[in-house]
């Protein structure tokens, strides 16, 4: 998704996952939008266009808060209780385990975490240099891919727990980013982050559908930096990588490259002269190609693809 960042030796493979199940009870989707719809009234009023440290410090509270709040729930069957510090954040804000579902506590902590990654990389970026397509700081890097996979295991984990559909994800999606306000946030800052979760999201539904069986889940940072795979599919000792890129128009294509050949076969086709993110887009394949060769070195059935999404 991104330049390599730092040399890694393609036989040190990472293959844990980010997305985890939890046991909770299953919303549904009415319930989910409303709880969405909820989270968007607790984010701190600020100008428009206005993304500083007091909206980020605010922002972070109560995210902090809800945390607190499910907290509160593994400790109260615990027997045990919070501390008084966050006991009083939870009275400034007027929540607590008597009036939030637990299941809500779930979504909003997570979706508030979701926010406040994603705003600290908005306030972080240049739209100059973004637009110019310049390089970015190895710190820059790793908060938008933070903001990128909080986002991405967030929709993940709504699709995993309440079984939504891919129209009622979609709607979700469409709540959290535009009626928020956070797609006007980044347009202002010439991010196309949007699309990217988008497409990671149309990406894994098609997976999860195509692929019974299978565990299907964002790969690590790291991995994601590092090796470019976007998306893993595992069962038994059957590893499929994936990197998903958007595209305007025309179905979904998903092309091998676990052979030198096929890479070649793929990198004929992008254009390089027009489109400076397209050299990058090749690094990452061949990135990817030689992951998916690391991981078969190490006796694991390995196949990397290409998976293009239309938007």
């Amino acid at each position: 998704m991104v330049d390599t960042v730092r040399e890694t030796s393609p036989f040190d493979i990472q293959t844990t996952f980010t997305v985890q199940e939890r046991d909770q009870e299953k919303q549904s989707f009415d319930d989910i939008k409303s709880t969405v719809n909820d989270v968007i009234l607790l984010l701190p009023r600020r100008p428009h266009g206005a993304i500083g440290t007091e909206f980020l410090e605010a922002l972070k509270r109560k995210r902090d808060a809800y945390r607190a709040l499910r907290s509160a729930f593994a400790l109260e069957r615990k027997g045990q209780t919070l501390s008084r510090a966050k006991v009083q954040l939870l009275s400034e804000l007027g929540i607590s385990t008597l009036n939030v579902p637990e299941s809500s506590s779930v979504i909003m902590s997570e979706l508030l975490d979701c926010y406040y990654s994603t705003y600290r990389l908005i306030q972080d970026t240049d739209p100059l240099k973004v637009r110019r397509d310049e390089s970015q700081d190895l710190g820059y890097i790793q908060l938008g891919a933070e903001a990128n996979g909080k986002f991405n295991n967030f929709f993940f984990g709504l699709h995993n727990r309440h079984k939504l559909s891919e129209a009622e994800l979609e709607k979700i999606f469409e709540i959290a980013f535009d009626k928020a306000g956070l797609t006007e946030d980044l347009k202002s800052r010439a991010l196309g982050f949007r699309e990217g979760v988008i497409a990671s999201l149309k990406g894994y539904l098609y997976l999860v559908k195509t692929l019974p069986g299978y565990q299907v889940a964002q790969a690590d940072q790291d991995t994601d930096l590092n090796w470019g795979v976007d998306l893993i599919a595992s069962k038994e000792n059957y590893s499929n990588v994936y990197q998903v890129k958007s595209k305007k128009a025309g179905p979904l294509s998903c092309i091998e490259i676990t052979r030198l050949e096929q890479v070649e076969e793929v990198r004929k086709s992008i254009v390089l002269s027009e489109e400076p993110r397209s050299r990058r887009w090749l690094r990452s394949l061949y990135r990817m190609y030689e992951y998916a060769s690391g991981l078969n070195a190490k006796g694991r059935n390995a196949r990397a693809f290409y998976l293009q999404v239309p938007l």
